[in-house]
């Protein structure tokens, strides 16, 4: 039996479904990587230091000079066959599943995709820096049409909903996160490297017993005896096995 088959017999036979993914899910929706080998912050690695909390409360113009253009890119994107089959299966195909994401881009959520944790955060929404202000602002209220962000409201300076460089993950999302690995009798990993800490140890959270299967164009760490990898396209291979599902 090939890894193809091996893998959507897997899904077949599997009704609750956790998908971890990563930015490799969205670059054919012309979303760039950000890690792999010509990944934006390999490119820049000042970067780092240009989307942290640190530049967005000392140099605000700077932070949103990119996060300007990032954001743009991402409003444009539009979900791919991967994010679109993914919402499918558990439509059409009655699988309960939770994607847990380090995306911002909000393609599962557009795809169709109900049960989603987003751990980095994401772009629908601002809200104020000014701790004691808790109201949240859609995002098509301070992004024009051409993508400018008024970064001030009521004179103060707003921020995106999203995990910063220099914070924390949310303890709450993550604990749920866990849960959900913890009770899932299959684990999708598709489009992440699974390099990134804390995202990085969330297989861990599930027993050794419980099949994982990867989808990537690289090879991730050694996660456990029992991992079975597609190496290639994500589209593609997402469609391979849609297909061998029937």
């Amino acid at each position: 039996m090939d890894t193809l088959e091996k893998a959507s017999n897997m899904i077949k036979n599997a009704k609750n479904i956790v998908v971890i993914t990563g930015a490799g899910i969205s670059t054919a929706s012309g979303i760039p990587d950000y890690r792999g080998e010509h990944g934006v912050y390999v490119i820049d690695p000042g970067l780092f230091d240009t989307l942290s909390i640190r530049t967005l409360k000392s140099n605000p113009e700077k932070f949103y000079d990119y996060f300007e253009k990032m954001l743009f890119g991402i409003n444009q994107a539009q979900p791919n066959t991967a994010h679109l089959l993914l919402a499918e299966w558990e439509t059409k195909r009655g699988k309960n599943i939770t994607v847990i994401t380090q995306n911002i881009d909000s393609l599962h959520k557009r795809a169709g995709s109900k049960e989603i944790l987003e751990l980095h955060g994401h772009a629908r929404t601002f809200k104020y820096m000014n701790p004691y202000r808790r109201d949240m602002i859609p995002a098509d209220e301070v992004v024009d049409e051409s993508g400018r962000i008024n970064y001030m409201q009521d004179d103060e300076i707003i921020r995106p909903c999203v995990v910063l460089f220099g914070e924390m993950l949310n303890e709450q999302d993550f604990l749920e996160a866990e849960k959900k690995i913890s009770n899932a009798d299959l684990i999708l990993v598709i489009g992440t490297s699974l390099t990134v800490y804390p995202f990085s140890g969330l297989v861990n959270y599930s027993d050794d017993s419980i099949p994982l299967v990867v989808i990537n164009n690289e090879s991730p760490p050694v996660l456990r005896d029992n991992v079975t990898f597609l190496e290639g396209d994500i589209v593609e291979i997402m469609e391979k096995l849609n297909g061998k599902l029937g």
